[in-house]
């Protein structure tokens, strides 16, 4: 199809977000059923199922990306690098969100909690963005066109391109 590649990112996390979804959806759903004691989960407890539910994510994300891309981009990359940039995707929104999220409330006050309702959508917006910027930096630095090891020539659209050094330059 010859696409971008932070198109081909964005697909594959649309799709890695749906699978995880429903794995999430079904493992909270086992974990309110065995903790049916109506006291809730403890925030530790709360935290550590969703850092697991965000590696499964990325993992999935991260395959998901490698086998689209050669269909999508006209480029590969391992898998392992794949998951690894959509671990470090997934995990810049997650920190980010927690860190806002602490020093939001760490001041006791009501103007806090309205800062966290009028900009918690936009925070989880450009979070997502820098998320798939570095998704994107991370998998266009290390992908291979036609097998060679050598890097992508990446045109004004960030697409993937093989050139040659024998071939003058095609032009746009």
């Amino acid at each position: 199809m010859d696409l971008p590649v932070w198109v081909t990112v964005i697909v594959g996390r649309i799709i890695g977000g749906f699978v995880t979804g429903f794995v999430a959806g079904a493992l909270l759903a086992s974990l309110l059923i065995t903790h049916s004691t109506g006291s809730g989960l403890s925030q530790s407890t709360t935290l550590t199922y969703s850092l697991v539910i965000a590696c499964a994510g990325a993992v999935v994300t991260g395959v998901v990306t490698a086998l689209l891309l050669p269909y999508m981009s006209g480029c590969t990359v391992a898998i392992g690098t794949a998951v690894l940039a959509s671990f470090v995707g997934e995990l810049v929104p997650f920190v980010g969100s927690a860190v806002f999220m602490r020093a939001a409330l760490d001041s006791h006050g009501y103007s806090s909690f309205t800062l966290l309702a009028g900009v918690s959508p936009l925070l989880g917006l450009g979070l997502s963005a820098v998320g798939v910027l570095l998704t994107v930096w991370m998998i266009q630095s290390s992908t291979t066109i036609g097998g060679s090891r050598r890097g992508p020539n990446i045109d004004l659209y960030s697409r993937a391109r093989q050139t040659s050094l024998d071939e003058p330059p095609s032009e746009l």
